[in-house]
């Protein structure tokens, strides 16, 4: 949860500087955007590290706020995400702290001291699809995570937190508790044997080289010797 959320597209940046257009409204925009408000998650019910409520600014984020507490990546990538409806980034310089601007806020800038205009660079679609599919961003369908280590070979459980899954605790929902990753993802083998790997003859189960390094991998249907005989019925 406090990595990045994915490979994200290219921005253009200009220090001291902010986009001249209008942010979004994160009343309108999707749960996944709207539950990282600074004044909705950091009004003291998300306390760890990764709430990144060092960019909430109390007093001054209101409800009406459309600060967002979190990484310029983690801003860059929601940016991406809403397509064209985000034309960009204004990213505080040095806190967890952003705003995404609405389309064709990015067009100018102007002078705002410590934050960091991000305009979107837009690219044609051919160029940024591989297979029907965004080159190393996450879609609808696939998260992909980049830019994590683990330092030490053997299996790990991998789990992940769906905060529409979430108990009623008070607002705002948000995955900021160990027992709230309730999702079993699946297992994580980290390898020194990685090299080897790649060959698929090497390998025990079905796998598919992923865009970010690394295998993900399916057991093989098992073999199921049918005699010739009549079956009985159930």
């Amino acid at each position: 949860h406090d990595g990045r959320f994915g490979e994200v597209g290219n921005y253009s940046s200009t220090v001291d500087e902010s986009c001249d257009g209008p942010n979004l409204a994160v009343g309108d925009l999707d749960e996944v955007v709207a539950m990282h408000q600074c004044a909705r998650k950091c009004t003291g019910v998300c306390t760890t590290p990764s709430c990144h409520c060092d960019g909430h600014f109390p007093g001054f984020d209101l409800p009406s706020s459309t600060a967002l507490c979190l990484p310029t990546a983690q801003c860059q990538h929601l940016c991406d995400l809403l397509g064209d409806a985000c034309s960009g980034v204004d990213a505080h310089a040095t806190l967890p702290r952003c705003f995404l601007k609405a389309a064709g806020a990015c067009a100018a800038t102007v002078p705002v001291l410590g934050y960091v205009a991000m305009a979107k660079e837009v690219e044609e679609p051919a160029a940024r699809r591989l297979d029907g599919q965004l080159m190393g961003h996450s879609t609808g369908e696939v998260l992909r995570f980049t830019g994590m280590d683990v330092s030490c070979a053997g299996e790990y459980k991998v789990c992940f937190c769906d905060s529409t899954l979430l108990p009623e605790r008070t607002t705002p929902t948000v995955c900021s508790m160990a027992q709230d990753f309730s999702v079993d993802v699946g297992v994580l083998h980290v390898s020194y044997l990685g090299e080897a790997l790649q060959v698929p003859s090497r390998r025990s189960a079905n796998c598919q080289s992923q865009f970010h390094g690394g295998l993900t991998c399916n057991a093989p249907p098992a073999v199921v010797n049918v005699r010739n005989e009549t079956m009985p019925h159930p």
